[in-house]
C-alpha cells in the first residue's frame, strides 16, 4: 500500500490547488461581474413599461379574438336548420340587451 499514499498526496494538493485557484478567479472576475449585472438590471428597468406595454395589448387582443369567437357562435348561417331557429332568437335577445 506504499504506492497509495503518493496519489493522496497529489488528490490533496490538486484538489487545493484547484480551491485557490477559483477563488482567485472569483476575486478578479468581480470588477467584470459587477458591471454587467447592474447593465442588465438598468436594461430590464427601462424596458419594463414596454413589456407591461406590450403584455396588455397582447391580452387586449386575446380577449378581443375571445370575444370574436363567442359572437360568432351568433352567426346563424353555418349552423342546421334545427339550431338556426334558437341561435337566431338568442341573438335576437342579445342584441335587445345590448341596447337597452
Amino acid at each position: 500500500m506504499g504506492w497509495l499514499e503518493p496519489l493522496k498526496v497529489a488528490g490533496v494538493l490538486a484538489l487545493s490547488t484547484a480551491q485557490l485557484l477559483t477563488s482567485l478567479l472569483y476575486t478578479l472576475s468581480t470588477p467584470l461581474r459587477w458591471p454587467l449585472y447592474y447593465i442588465y438590471k438598468t436594461v430590464v428597468f427601462l424596458l419594463s413599461p414596454l413589456w407591461i406595454i406590450l403584455k396588455l395589448g397582447l391580452r387586449c387582443a386575446l380577449f378581443a379574438l375571445g370575444l370574436i369567437a363567442r359572437l360568432k357562435v351568433c352567426d346563424p348561417v353555418n349552423l342546421p336548420y334545427s339550431l338556426q331557429d334558437y341561435q337566431l332568437s338568442y341573438c335576437l335577445v342579445c342584441l335587445s340587451i345590448l341596447k337597452s
